[in-house]
């Protein structure tokens, strides 16, 4: 469904001639792996919230639950990623 999606707005906006450079998008493998055949000269981005999402649910897996100081810890890196990507 979503690559379906990408493709037809990629095609429309190919017969509007409008030159896309960069596109970013979560990290759905069917979307990465078609820009990576069909577009290379496009540039693929995931976005920073599904990234820290990803790496936040790595943290609460790999510790003790229970533990507030973790958790708290773990809130702080992810806030501090999303704040770092945004700001480049």
């Amino acid at each position: 469904m979503e690559l379906e999606g990408l493709k037809r707005v990629l095609g429309t906006l190919a017969n509007l001639d409008v030159k896309v450079t960069s596109l970013t998008t979560d990290r759905h493998r069917q979307i990465a792996l078609y820009m990576k055949k069909a577009n290379p000269g496009i540039i693929h981005i995931y976005d920073p919230w599904h990234i820290a999402k990803s790496t936040l649910m790595n943290c609460v897996y790999c510790i003790d639950k229970a533990a507030y100081v973790h958790r708290q810890f773990i809130v702080f890196i992810t806030s501090q990623m999303i704040f770092n990507v945004s700001k480049v």
